[in-house]
């Protein structure tokens, strides 16, 4: 599981994932659900309030504060206490659903369930200084308390602005989150990335097996949660046989696992499977490697294929020869006036009338040229095209040997 530190480049590279992640639909939204609304609102408008916040954007933070608070704290300082707030109960979500997200087959494809989803309205009290003096779950819709109890400690670390009267106030703070929509759910874009990306991901960890296994064959399975961006931001081996330092190790290459961006979404769960092979020399062989090299290979020869027709370059990558000049066959380099060579007037004579076969002596050699030879076609060369080849993949009862 990754922890939100606070220090460290861990830590940071965390927090800035997951801000990508929380500015999914609701920054767009200019904090409009970041404020209460205008006016002496009834509960009656403020719940309708919350509820169209709540179907606009999958996770956000709605701070409203009583009546006194409200003439002590300024409204752009509520809106970056509440868009502070929403990284890291982003980093409590991801950090929940790894452990709690069960996959399941359905009739229409794999379904997550048990998602640490939902909504809770929280009471601060606030000193006079700015700390939290208490924190308390006034209504809460969460299933999961790991995500209500992760909620009060963000909470009780926020900062408030002070205020010079010397009294307590409170803020009702409304957070929800949900896994949100996944418009790649269960489509070939998603299915073609996520092969390659996890056969990628299965040569990388060949390390993590190598000299820590016996020979046999070792599927993994895994999960890993994409954030809007497509990066993972959280992952998880859920079926293995690997001792503990294999797995850790596997965990790694898996969380390099990336998706299609979906700008649209929040936290999107995905399922990777890798399969591994291990000789009994200690070889170890990824399922895969051949297609994905091959897949690899495949592009490059339409990238150089490319550039060869942009620059006018063969698929060498050379500049094609100059065309040799051709000449008419039997000709003489000294032609007449009209185009005829010197041969031929001699032979037609002043009336330029060429002779007839019958008017040639017998035994002499006809003074026509033979038929041209018809020129050879261009030589082939260049990579073998490997379209058609796409998929091949070593037979499993082979596996490959060697270091």
């Amino acid at each position: 599981m990754i922890e939100p530190s606070p220090t460290g480049p861990a830590g940071r590279s965390f927090r800035a994932a997951l801000w990508a992640v929380a500015c999914a639909a609701a920054c767009s939204s200019a904090g409009r659900g970041t404020k209460a609304p205008e006016g002496a609102a009834t509960q009656m408008q403020a719940e309708a309030y919350v509820a169209r916040a709540i179907r606009s954007s999958p996770e956000g933070f709605i701070l409203f504060p009583s009546v006194r608070a409200e003439r002590v704290y300024e409204r752009p300082a509520l809106q970056r206490i509440a868009q502070t707030l929403r990284p890291q109960a982003a980093a409590c979500f991801a950090n929940r659903a790894i452990e709690t997200l069960q996959r399941r087959e359905a009739p229409g494809g794999v379904v997550y369930e048990h998602a640490p989803e939902g909504q809770a309205k929280i009471r601060v009290r606030i000193g006079p200084d700015g700390a939290v003096l208490r924190s308390e779950i006034l209504e809460s819709g969460f299933e999961d308390e790991g995500m209500e109890s992760c909620l009060l400690q963000i909470l009780d670390r926020v900062r408030w602005p002070p205020n010079r009267q010397g009294h307590v106030h409170y803020v009702d703070v409304v957070y929800w989150v949900s896994l949100g929509p996944n418009k790649f759910a269960h489509t070939k874009i998603l299915r073609d990335r996520i092969r390659r990306e996890q056969a990628a991901a299965a040569i990388r960890g060949k390390k993590c097996l190598r000299g820590r296994v016996p020979p046999g064959r070792y599927p993994v399975d895994a999960t890993v949660l994409l954030d809007r961006d497509g990066r993972t931001i959280a992952a998880r081996l859920d079926t293995h046989r690997l001792p503990e330092k294999a797995a850790h190790c596997l965990v790694a290459a898996v969380e390099t696992v990336r998706g299609p961006a979906d700008p649209a979404s929040f936290v999107r769960p995905v399922g990777v499977h890798l399969g591994f092979t291990v000789t009994t020399d200690g070889a170890v062989a990824a399922d895969d490697e051949d297609w994905l090299a091959l897949l690899r290979a495949e592009e490059r020869a339409r990238a150089r294929a490319r550039r060869a027709e942009r620059e006018g370059l063969d698929l060498h990558g050379r500049a094609p020869r100059p065309a040799a000049p051709t000449s008419v066959v039997g000709a003489s380099p000294a032609t007449g006036p009209a185009g005829g060579t010197a041969a031929s007037t001699e032979a037609t004579g002043a009336t330029g009338v060429e002779p007839t076969p019958e008017a040639t002596p017998a035994g002499d050699t006809a003074t026509t040229a033979a038929p041209a030879k018809p020129a050879d076609p261009p030589p082939t060369g260049g990579p073998l095209p490997l379209s058609g080849l796409r998929g091949r993949r070593a037979a499993p009862a082979k596996p490959p040997h060697g270091p």
